[in-house]
């Protein structure tokens, strides 16, 4: 399988279940942000000026998400890749940004339930002013958004038995935590001040909780 995005190509070399997983919809879809295209493999193979991953037939959707993340993660200076979950909303986007284990994927699916549309669960492209999508990991989404013009970026922190607590961020308060969460940092520093006029832009929350549910109508509405 190759998978094209933003203008890597990745080549995936395993046998898998492609009409299972959440690539199936997303090669339907016209004019994609991500092209796949299947083809069959009988040995291991070099493949000149790609990027390329063995992944074991059980686990290969996994490795091939992640696969993909640390592809663009080293030099990719199109855009900022963010450690982040997003929806739309309609009205523009959301954002959750925080580290492993703060409840991005659960921030996501919670507001999938009410009625906004997937975008990411832990990785989003930022550039041009838009946010851009990224293939699930771990849900299964209906209906995807492919592009959309973030509104809000809550940065979330799961903490057990915490009181839920939300503070409204000055961008100037918020760029050092959005940097920390920025895979490519290295190649785009010299576009910090972009992302200094998007934060200008958007409402900007911090969230600890130890139950999204907690907090979900603040950083939802």
């Amino acid at each position: 399988m190759r998978i094209e995005y933003l203008d890597r190509s990745l080549e995936v070399c395993s046998p898998f279940p492609m009409d299972e997983s959440p690539l199936s919809w997303i090669s339907t879809e016209k004019e994609p942000i991500f092209r796949v295209s299947v083809r069959s493999y009988h040995s291991y193979r070099v493949f000149p000026e790609r990027r390329v991953i063995y992944v074991p037939p059980e686990r290969w959707y996994p490795y091939t998400a992640y696969g993909l993340r640390y592809m663009l993660a080293g030099d990719y200076d199109g855009g900022f890749l963010l450690h982040a979950g997003a929806v739309s909303g309609g009205n523009g986007a959301i954002l959750f940004v925080g580290r492993s284990g703060s409840g991005k994927t659960r921030a996501v699916g919670s507001a999938l339930r009410r009625g906004f549309v997937y975008m990411g669960e832990d990785m989003v492209v930022l550039r041009d002013g838009k946010v851009f999508m990224h293939i699930p990991f771990t849900l299964s989404p209906p209906e995807f958004v492919r592009q959309d013009r973030p509104r809000r970026i809550c940065f979330i922190r799961y903490s057990p038995g915490a009181y839920p607590v939300i503070l409204r961020l000055s961008p100037a308060r918020a760029m050092p935590l959005l940097l920390e969460q920025i895979f490519n940092l290295g190649s785009v520093f010299s576009r910090v001040r972009e992302l200094e006029g998007m934060l200008e832009e958007m409402d900007i929350l911090y969230a600890m909780y130890s139950d999204f549910s907690e907090v979900e109508e603040t950083c939802l509405y």
